[in-house]
C-alpha cells in the first residue's frame, strides 16, 4: 500500500452512512473523496456538509476517483454485485452487514473473488465492544473453565412506517429476511464467534404483528449445537415496544457471564461481580453501539500494513448460514446440518 492517504468513498447514504463518514474523517490516513446514492437531495446535502464530490453511479465514481476503498451501506440485495464489481475494479471493500442477501450469494462472492489480493471486511462492529472482547478473552484463556452454553436475546421494536418508507424492506427478494438478517444478525455472529464451529441448528420464525405489511419474519428462535458440545439458545423479535439492550449469557464450568445495561457481570459461587462498565451510548440509535470507528480503523490498519482482516468473507458468511438453517429447519421441521463456508475455503482448489 502506498504511503499516501487512502482515498475512500461511501456508497449508500441512508441512516447508517454517517457512522461511516464520521469514522473515515477521524482517521488521519484516509480522505473521504466521494459519496454515492440515488437520493439526489440527501446526496447533495451530505456532500456539501462533508466537502466531497457526489455521484449516482458507483462504477463511474470508482473509475473517475480511482478510490482505494469503498464502504457499501446500501440495501441488502445490492451488496453482492457491488462487492464483486468493486473488487474487480481494484477496490478494497468494507461492507455493512449482511455480507449478502443470503448464504448462497455469499458463496457466489467467494467463488468470484477467490485468489484476489483486494480485501473485503464485514461490519460486525459489536465484536469490538469492550465487554465482548473481554468475554472472548475469558473463553480463550478458560478462566472459568469450558464453555457449556450461550443464550442471546434481542427484543427490539420496528413500526409499520419503518417498512413502508423504504421500498426494499420487508420483502424476501430485496431484504432477504426480517429480524434475523437485519437486526439479530449481530447476535448470531457473536454467538458463533464465542461458541466456535457449529454442527447444526433448528429454529422457527413467524410474523406476529405486521402480517399485512411485511412478507418476512418479525420473530424467530433457535437452538444451536456447537461442535465442542456447548449449546446455544437464541430468541429475537421486533414486536417489543422499545429497543432494549441485547442480552447475552454464557455459562461455564465455573461461573456465568452476562451482559445487562452496558455492564458485563460474572456470577460465581452465588456472588456477582461487575467486570466492566461500558460507556453509555446516547441517541436514538444507541442500541447500535459506538464501535463503527474502531472497526473501520482496524480495517484501514490492515490495508496499510497488508495484514489479514479480522472479519473476512468466510467469517461474515457463518451467520448467513445460521439464518438459512433457521428458515429451512422451520419449513422442513428437521435439524439443519451446517455445511460451513470455512470448509469451502479450506478445501478450495
Amino acid at each position: 500500500m502506498s504511503s499516501t492517504k487512502l482515498k475512500v468513498a461511501v456508497v449508500g447514504c441512508g441512516g447508517v452512512s454517517e457512522n461511516h463518514i464520521v469514522s473515515i474523517n477521524d482517521y488521519d490516513d484516509a480522505d473521504l473523496v466521494a459519496l454515492v446514492d440515488t437520493n439526489a437531495d440527501r446526496l447533495k446535502e451530505l456532500s456539501n456538509r462533508y466537502n466531497c464530490r457526489f455521484y449516482t453511479d458507483y462504477i463511474e465514481m470508482i473509475k473517475c476517483e480511482k478510490v482505494d476503498v469503498i464502504h457499501i451501506a446500501t440495501p441488502h440485495f445490492l451488496h453482492k454485485e457491488m462487492i464483486i464489481n468493486a473488487v474487480k475494479l481494484g477496490c478494497h471493500v468494507f461492507v455493512e452487514k449482511p455480507l449478502a442477501l443470503n448464504y448462497d450469494e455469499a458463496q457466489e462472492i467467494n467463488d468470484c473473488l477467490r485468489g484476489r489480493s483486494e480485501k473485503v471486511m464485514v461490519c460486525f462492529q459489536n465484536r469490538y465492544r469492550p465487554s465482548i472482547k473481554m468475554i472472548k478473552r475469558i473463553i480463550e484463556t478458560k478462566e472459568l473453565g469450558e464453555l457449556i452454553s450461550i443464550s442471546g436475546v434481542v427484543t427490539w421494536h420496528r413500526t409499520k412506517e419503518y417498512y413502508t418508507k423504504s421500498d426494499w424492506r420487508g420483502k424476501w427478494v430485496t431484504e432477504g429476511g426480517g429480524v434475523l438478517i437485519n437486526q439479530a444478525i449481530h447476535t448470531l455472529d457473536l454467538m458463533q464467534w464465542f461458541g466456535g464451529k457449529i454442527e447444526g441448528i433448528k429454529g422457527h420464525f413467524d410474523t406476529r404483528l405486521l402480517q399485512d405489511v411485511i412478507e418476512v419474519e418479525d420473530t424467530a428462535e433457535a437452538t444451536i449445537r456447537f461442535s465442542n458440545g456447548a449449546t446455544g439458545v437464541f430468541y429475537a423479535t421486533n414486536c417489543n415496544k422499545t429497543n432494549t439492550d441485547v442480552r447475552l449469557e454464557l455459562t461455564f464450568e465455573n461461573g456465568i457471564l452476562y451482559t445487562i445495561h452496558n455492564q458485563l457481570l460474572q456470577l460465581t459461587n452465588g456472588e456477582t461481580t461487575v467486570l466492566l462498565n461500558e460507556d453509555v451510548v446516547k441517541g436514538e440509535k444507541k442500541y447500535w453501539g459506538n464501535q463503527h470507528q474502531t472497526i473501520i480503523q482496524q480495517f484501514y490498519n490492515c490495508l496499510i500494513n497488508n495484514t489479514e482482516v479480522d472479519i473476512s468473507l468466510e467469517d461474515g458468511s457463518v451467520s448467513l448460514e445460521m439464518i438459512k438453517g433457521i428458515y429451512l429447519s422451520c419449513k422442513t421441521k428437521r435439524y439443519y446440518a451446517m455445511t460451513y463456508m470455512k470448509d469451502l475455503f479450506n478445501n478450495a482448489d
